[in-house]
Protein backbone atom coordinates (compact mmCIF):
# COMPACT_ATOMS: atom_id res chain seq x y z
CA UNK A 1 0.00 0.00 0.00
CA UNK A 2 2.97 2.49 0.66
CA UNK A 3 3.74 1.89 -2.96
CA UNK A 4 1.06 2.63 -4.75
CA UNK A 5 0.74 6.07 -2.72
CA UNK A 6 4.66 7.39 -3.27
CA UNK A 7 3.48 6.63 -6.99
CA UNK A 8 0.43 8.66 -6.65
CA UNK A 9 2.62 11.42 -4.59
CA UNK A 10 4.73 11.19 -7.50
CA UNK A 11 2.00 11.95 -10.00
CA UNK A 12 0.09 14.83 -7.96
CA UNK A 13 3.40 16.39 -7.88
CA UNK A 14 4.25 16.23 -11.51
CA UNK A 15 0.72 17.81 -12.08
CA UNK A 16 1.28 20.75 -9.41
CA UNK A 17 -1.24 19.51 -6.96
CA UNK A 18 0.86 20.10 -4.09
CA UNK A 19 -1.84 20.00 -1.39
CA UNK A 20 -2.52 16.66 -2.97
CA UNK A 21 1.10 14.90 -3.27
CA UNK A 22 1.60 15.85 0.59
CA UNK A 23 -1.51 14.11 1.49
CA UNK A 24 -0.09 11.12 -0.49
CA UNK A 25 3.14 11.24 0.86
CA UNK A 26 1.77 11.52 4.40
CA UNK A 27 -0.33 8.09 3.82
CA UNK A 28 3.04 6.96 2.74
CA UNK A 29 4.49 7.51 5.98
CA UNK A 30 1.88 6.76 8.29
CA UNK A 31 2.36 2.93 6.58
CA UNK A 32 6.08 3.29 6.50
CA UNK A 33 5.95 2.62 10.74
CA UNK A 34 3.10 -0.30 10.92
CA UNK A 35 5.42 -2.04 7.83
CA UNK A 36 8.39 -1.68 10.05
CA UNK A 37 7.44 -3.03 13.01
CA UNK A 38 5.33 -5.91 11.44
CA UNK A 39 9.09 -6.76 9.59
CA UNK A 40 12.34 -7.04 10.43
CA UNK A 41 13.44 -3.50 10.54
CA UNK A 42 13.49 -1.89 13.76
CA UNK A 43 11.42 0.60 14.24
CA UNK A 44 13.06 4.34 14.31
CA UNK A 45 10.85 6.18 16.64
CA UNK A 46 11.87 7.38 20.06
CA UNK A 47 10.22 8.16 23.35
CA UNK A 48 11.36 10.93 25.64
CA UNK A 49 10.49 10.98 29.50
CA UNK A 50 10.50 14.20 31.10
CA UNK A 51 9.93 15.69 34.34
CA UNK A 52 8.91 19.14 34.84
Amino acid sequence: MRLPALVLAAEAADRRWHSVSGSFRGVAAGITLPQRRAGTQPPTENILLTRA
